[in-house]
């Protein structure tokens, strides 16, 4: 299965999407400046973004909210999560 670059999946499936990845492996974090359409990303569990399995552990901010103040997608903002693994392909 072809997966989309800017994906997060779990389970196989494609649960959010991100914006502005920085990959800091020294460190075994991947931090994103966004993480968004993500209503069905569940935040305690291991996800996996390109060659990673990653586990979230810091976000700024999430809101669900939309510029006009109706009902919008999941979005986090100033995601930080821990490199937990590498993924088989």
């Amino acid at each position: 299965m072809m997966r989309e670059a800017d994906g997060i999946y779990q389970n196989d499936k494609l649960v959010a999407r991100v914006r502005e990845p920085e990959v800091k492996e020294e460190n075994k974090q991947v931090h994103f400046a966004e993480v968004y359409d993500s209503d069905f990303l569940s935040l305690p569990d291991e996800c996996e973004f390109g060659k990673y399995t990653l586990i979230v552990r810091t976000i700024d901010t999430a809101a669900k909210v939309g510029a006009n103040h109706e009902a919008a997608p999941r979005k986090l903002t100033d995601v930080t999560a821990e490199i937990v693994g590498y993924r088989e392909h």
